[in-house]
């Protein structure tokens, strides 16, 4: 009997198929749509919250990287206080602003990127690139590292020179993990910075590294008692802030997509789910009509249902890596970070959808008359 039930639930499989072909893009696209927001959150978080620094010191009303106009508001004497504070180890300048880079032959607008540019101490001051996917820091005062993705848009690689601003640099390394979608990171000695954005005696930014034993906190109160006007953030609030900020201006868009993707996935598996079942019913009405009790059968048809969402759901999976794998290589200007816990959350989703899908036809076999074998 148990033989015979199978046969039912695998015969004519053209609807199981379909049941798995629409788990598997459902699972993708919910994937891809979390994958894309995980990208931008890491992005930001893999250079604010680099654990070489511990303090962002910033003029008054910036609490972030993105946005304020802020660029060249604090005088570069600053550096010398701050670095005589008891309990600073290292204080470093950084001067940050929107720059345009183009390649010098480039004949129109379309082959230039702004990008937010982050002028530091070369060779291997704070605040220095995050990660180098390919080359090297920049090293000369004419070298600068930039973002994958911002050397794809503009079509220059390793060795090429690019106008920054109206300056020429050479592009000494390719980051990774610094492309915030709406712009990517540049990174290039100060001089370089300042001489595009015209703050040749300024910075920024002051960031700190302190003391292990002195602790954050107990220096950023000292920092704020001997310069009232200034504003000193702790790793993790000014990574708060940043992430704040540059999530939210696709934030709610894209939450409100992923809800709708998740809930239309979610009806789409039950409904699939609901109409493999409902194939089957004349199937396993003749098994209870020759003798089989409605509860084994119910329990196959679960079995049958989960072992359709767990198939779906990998091969889901299986196509949100490789997609991912390909834009990394492909097209860097999109970023996807999948996390293991957005793929827990799918297959919870999908799971308890399709067991509720299941369970009205499932519930319905229970009570299921024998003589609907024989109608027509």
């Amino acid at each position: 009997m148990i033989r015979l039930i199978a046969r039912a639930l695998h015969g004519r499989p053209a609807r199981s198929y379909l049941a798995l072909a629409g788990v598997g893009t459902s699972t993708l696209l919910v994937i891809v749509l979390a994958a894309a927001f995980r990208a931008v959150d890491e992005a930001m978080s893999s250079y604010v919250g680099q654990p070489s620094i511990d303090l962002w010191v910033a003029p008054q009303g910036a609490d972030n990287l993105i946005r304020g106009s802020f660029a060249a508001e604090l005088p570069a004497s600053i550096l010398d206080s701050l670095r005589a504070v008891e309990g600073v180890a290292r204080a470093d300048p950084l001067l940050k602003g929107f720059l345009s880079v183009r390649r010098p032959d480039a004949r129109n607008a379309d082959s230039a990127a702004t990008l937010l540019s982050i002028g530091y101490r070369i060779p291997d001051g704070l605040g220095g690139p995050p990660r180098i996917a390919d080359g090297t820091p920049p090293r000369g005062p004419r070298e600068l590292a930039l973002d994958r993705a911002a050397a794809f848009r503009i079509g220059v690689g390793l060795g090429d020179t690019v106008l920054l601003g109206s300056e020429r640099a050479v592009v000494s390394g390719l980051t990774r993990g610094t492309n915030i979608v709406a712009t990517q990171f540049l990174f290039a000695p100060l001089s370089l910075v300042a001489s595009g954005l015209g703050a040749d005696q300024a910075t920024s930014l002051v960031v700190i590294r302190v003391d292990p034993e002195a602790g954050a906190i107990p220096v950023a109160a000292r920092i704020l008692s001997r310069y009232p006007d200034l504003r000193v953030y702790p790793r993790p609030m000014f990574l708060r802030a940043n992430r704040r900020e540059v999530l939210s201006g696709f934030l709610p868009l894209l939450s409100l997509i992923a809800i709708l993707g998740v809930g239309a996935a979610c009806v789409l598996v039950g409904l699939l789910v609901l109409s493999v079942v409902d194939e089957k019913r004349g199937e396993l009405a003749v098994l209870i009509a020759m003798g089989a009790r409605p509860v084994p059968v119910a329990r196959a048809v679960l079995l049958y249902v989960m072992a359709l969402l767990g198939l779906g759901v990998g091969i889901g999976v299986l196509l949100a890596l490789g997609l991912t794998r390909f834009l990394d290589s492909a097209l860097p200007t999109i970023p996807l970070a999948m996390a293991a816990r957005d793929t827990v959350a799918v297959v919870a989703a999908f799971g308890l959808s399709g067991l509720l899908a299941a369970t009205v036809p499932v519930v319905q076999l229970l009570s299921i008359d024998p003589l609907e074998a024989f109608r027509p």
